[in-house]
C-alpha cells in the first residue's frame, strides 16, 4: 500500500513538472537531462532541472520556472555538493570538457567558477541506495538496470519493454528507484530490489522527451 501511494505522489509531481518546466515560451523544448533536490536554507526545499544548454529552478508550490540560466553546451548531469550548490558536467565530444558550479541564492541561479578538463567528463548514470548497500548502474547499450552489492556482486538485473536506451537512474531518500528510458521516452519506478516495476510515472504522451 505504501509503495502504491508513493508511486501516485511521484506521478503527480512529474505531471506538474512536465506542464510547467517548459515555460517561459523560449524554453518550450524541454528535454530534461538531470534534476536535483536542493536543501536550500532560503526557502525550504527547491528543485533544479537541466536540459539543452539551460538550467531551471521551479518553485515548490506550482512547479513554475522562477529562474533559469544558460551554459556553454549541453549539461549531462549534476551532483549536489552543498545544500544550495551543484557541480554540473558540461561536455561536447571533442573540444569542451568542463565542470560548472551553480549556486541558488534567493531562488535565483548564479553561475560560479568552472574548471576545464583535458578528457571527456560524462558517464552513464548510477545511484546509491540510502543505506549505502546497493548500487544501481545503467547499462545503456543493453537496456538494463544492474543492481550490485557494495563488493560488486550482481544482485539483480532489471529489463522492461517500456525502457530503451536507459539514460538515468535516481534513488530518493525514501528508497524509491526511478529509471528513465531515453529512447522510449519513459520514466518508471521499480522496487528497491530492482526486480519489479511499480508504476509508469510519465511517457512521451505526457511530454517526456529523452528523460
Amino acid at each position: 500500500m505504501g509503495d502504491s501511494k508513493q508511486a501516485a505522489d511521484l506521478q503527480d509531481l512529474f505531471e506538474k513538472l512536465l506542464i510547467n518546466m517548459r515555460k517561459p515560451r523560449k524554453l518550450q523544448s524541454c528535454c530534461e537531462s538531470g534534476i536535483e533536490d536542493l536543501k536550500s536554507s532560503y526557502q525550504g526545499q527547491e528543485l533544479m532541472g537541466m536540459s539543452e544548454h539551460t538550467v531551471r529552478i521551479p518553485n515548490r508550490q506550482q512547479y513554475q520556472v522562477v529562474s533559469h540560466c544558460g551554459v556553454t553546451v549541453r549539461p549531462w548531469d549534476m551532483c549536489l555538493i552543498t545544500p544550495n550548490k551543484v557541480a554540473m558536467t558540461v561536455d561536447k565530444l571533442r573540444n569542451i570538457h568542463e565542470v560548472q558550479f551553480i549556486t541558488v541564492t534567493q531562488s535565483q541561479l548564479v553561475l560560479g567558477r568552472k574548471f576545464q578538463l583535458q578528457h571527456g567528463c560524462i558517464v552513464y548514470k548510477c545511484a546509491v541506495s540510502p543505506t549505502g548497500d546497493k548500487l544501481y548502474i545503467i547499462n545503456y547499450w543493453q537496456h538494463k538496470l544492474l543492481i550490485l552489492a557494495r563488493d560488486g556482486t550482481l544482485l539483480a538485473t532489471f529489463t522492461d519493454q517500456e525502457l530503451r536506451g536507459r539514460e538515468g537512474v535516481h534513488v530518493t531518500p525514501a528508497g524509491q528507484v526511478l529509471v528513465c528510458g531515453g529512447l522510449s521516452h519513459t520514466i518508471l519506478q521499480v522496487d528497491w530490489e530492482g526486480r519489479n516495476k511499480l508504476a509508469i510515472l510519465a511517457t512521451g504522451r505526457d511530454g517526456v522527451v529523452y528523460p
